[in-house]
């Protein structure tokens, strides 16, 4: 019941938000580690190892929750099968594997979505579960911005955007219309 009453609130309490990006990274980092007894840094994980972290959590998911992020334009909701994502993640992993900030935006997005899906898609039964199991990556501190030319920076950022949905509700201080879109 507590699961369900948290997915149809939108706005989270005033204890889950930051004032900007890295502020937000830091309050909701704090909420991990103080709940799951293993987590690593952003920076220490391979993007390969995220993908694999987020399969395991689309399998362990509540589809009860996903159902209610559906019903409207909630960015917690999942927007891509198993086999679509998996294969986007392996055109945005070659991509992405020719430049070192590119790799870095990738992994960045792809620890932004996986603790979206870990604290948005499972259960508190689950993730009491996955306690002692698992290791849980953390949110990245740092906002990369949208390149000012098109090609393969933007085409990396535009799945980054897609994935770091977080900001639009945990943070206390938007970014400009220019800087963010709005993933509906």
């Amino acid at each position: 019941v507590a699961d369900l009453q948290r997915a149809h609130t939108r706005v989270p309490r005033s204890h889950f938000r930051g004032d900007g990006f890295s502020k937000m990274s830091l309050v909701l980092n704090g909420h991990l580690t103080r709940s799951h007894p293993s987590t690593r840094e952003c920076d220490m994980w391979a993007v390969e190892e995220l993908q694999q972290f987020q399969v395991l959590m689309l399998l362990l998911r509540d589809p009860a929750l996903d159902q209610i992020y559906q019903n409207g334009t909630d960015n917690r909701r999942l927007r891509r099968s198993v086999m679509e994502l998996q294969s986007q993640w392996k055109k945005i992993n070659a991509v992405a594997s020719k430049d070192p900030e590119l790799r870095r935006i990738h992994r960045d997005g792809h620890c932004h979505e996986a603790v979206m899906w870990y604290v948005h898609h499972l259960s508190q039964e689950a993730r009491d579960g996955l306690k002692g199991k698992i290791t849980l990556p953390l949110l990245s501190y740092r906002r990369h911005e949208k390149p000012t030319s098109e090609g393969t920076h933007a085409e990396v950022h535009r799945v980054y955007e897609e994935k770091v949905t977080c900001f639009s509700c945990h943070s206390n201080v938007l970014p400009s219309t220019s800087e963010a879109a709005l993933i509906v």
